[in-house]
Order: C-alpha cells, then structure tokens, then sequence
C-alpha cells in the first residue's frame, strides 16, 4: 500500500481501503507519512478545549494502560479508560499488515468514508507543518501552517526547522458563501488549532518530551490545553498515568462518550507486515 494510503476502521475489527491522496499532494511530500489529520471543522472541538467531553489520544506505540489498548479516554474529571483495543480496529489480517501503531484518528464523518481535511506529513518535511487538504474543489493540498508559526505560537521560534506536528484537530470557519467547498485556504479570525509535537532535542537536552499539547487560536498565543482537572505541558506524566513506555502523543480526538459507538472511525496506523510503515485512518 502506498504510504498516502487512508484506511477505514469500523470500530468491531474490520478495515478497509480508503481513499490514497497521493495524487493530491505536492511531489516534494510523495512517499513521505501522514502523521496526523483532522476535519475542516472538527466535531466537539470547542467542547474538548472548554473540557465538556472527553479527551481522545494515541501515544507512540500504542500500549496504553498497561495492556493493547490503542485509543484512551480522559473524562472531564481526570478519569483514564480504553477507548478501544488493537483487537477492536483490526482484528485481522488484511493488505496492509496488522495494526502496530495509530498515528492519527478521527472518530467523526460520512460512514464508510475518510474526511481528512487537514494533514501533517511525518517530520515536517519543506518547512510546512500543517497542510491544508481540498479535493472536491481548487486547490489540492496547500500549505496552511510553517513550521515557524507553529514554533513562534508556542514561544519557541528556534525550534522552526526541527519541530514535527504528530496530533491534530482543527477549527477553520472557512468559507460561508453557500458553494460546496468550505475552505479559504487560510488561517484567520475565528481559525484554531489543537496540536501535539514529536519529542524534540536541542543541544543534547529534551527540550519538549511529545506528551504536550498545545491549543492556538489566531490572534493569539497558543496554550496549553486544559483538561482533565490539569494541564497538558511538559510536566504532566503520560507514562504515568497512561500507563505507557513513552511519552509522545500522536493522535488527538475528542467524544460524547467515553467509549466507541458502531459508528465508523477514521484513523491512520502502522502495519507490521511491510519493510515501511503503512498508514491509514479510523472512520
């Protein structure tokens, strides 16, 4: 499968072929792996900032809470749960090798079909760490997001050539002019941002250990999230608490409920099969 491969996961096990963006993104990122994705207007995204509903996360690895549990849960009092297992995403063998590791997911859209309409490409690759992605309309993939304005909103503009999206929602207002495409291909008034970075070294020392996550709203500086009764920085322990070997965070959702429902889920995931790692989504 081609590493642009999207998947579809219908949260009981079973997975199939979406859509492959190769076609559509720049020549410069052909090969290369989505590492994180998001809608254009992600479900509950306001609602997981304000800690309405529960917080949805991957680590690097997958392996949470002790167990395969590839998807966890933070309630709004703090509260840690399987979201769902590796068993429950793929519970078979298929093309693409078996579930080894979920690096991006939405648990939202059209079922039976992927709704990716904002991506990251793995390490960031031509200065560009967030793109934007619209096939029904002009455009293709464009960039949205450098590395340096992800690096300047969190307060570290040296960082701009090494930082590395891994997690992302989105909220983009887009366009309102009654046409079928909601994208102005810009980061406005009203845009956000929800995001997590790879662990990141300089000098020899950790500058960011991958368990962050940052919330950006235009005009303003990005934050960290708030959820759970504690902040999302570099002093709050995923290890710990979620019961992993690393700290890294590489996927972001967010749900009404604390458990999956039957409909669809979109992800993007590592098979174990293949020499390079495969990736896909859950819908």
């Amino acid at each position: 499968m081609s590493p642009l491969q999207l998947g579809v996961f219908d949260g009981d096990g079973g997975a199939r072929n979406g859509h492959n963006i190769t076609g559509f993104v720049p020549t410069n990122i052909v090969g290369r792996h989505v590492d994180a994705q998001a809608q254009v207007r992600d479900t509950l995204f306001d609602d997981v900032i304000a800690n309405r509903v529960p917080l949805v996360v991957s680590v690097e690895g997958d392996q949470m809470l002790g167990s395969n549990v590839a998807l966890a849960a933070e309630r709004t009092g703090g509260a840690v749960q399987s979201f769902a297992t590796s068993a429950q995403i793929v519970d078979h063998g298929h093309n693409g090798g078996v579930l080894r590791d979920i690096d991006s997911v939405d648990l939202w859209g059209i079922e039976g079909m992927t709704g990716t309409n904002f991506l990251s490409i793995d390490g960031d690759v031509a200065g560009t760490s967030i793109y934007s992605m619209n096939i029904i309309g002009p455009g293709g993939v464009q960039p949205y997001l450098s590395q340096l304005d992800i690096a300047t909103a969190i307060g570290m503009p040296q960082l701009d050539t090494i930082i590395d999206v891994d997690a992302l929602m989105v909220r983009d207002l887009g366009l309102d002019d009654g046409t079928a495409s909601p994208f102005d291909g810009q980061f406005g008034p009203g845009d956000a941002v929800m995001f997590s970075v790879a662990p990141v070294s300089l000098g020899g020392q950790q500058v960011l250990d991958g368990g962050e996550i940052w919330v950006w709203e235009h005009g303003q500086p990005a934050h960290f999230l708030n959820h759970g009764g504690h902040v999302w920085n570099t002093a709050f322990s995923v290890r710990e608490v979620y019961g992993t070997q690393l700290e890294n965070i590489d996927a972001l959702e967010a749900v009404s409920v604390p458990e999956p429902s039957s409909a669809l889920l979109t992800l993007l995931l590592g098979g174990t099969l293949a020499i390079v790692r495969q990736r896909r989504r859950l819908t």
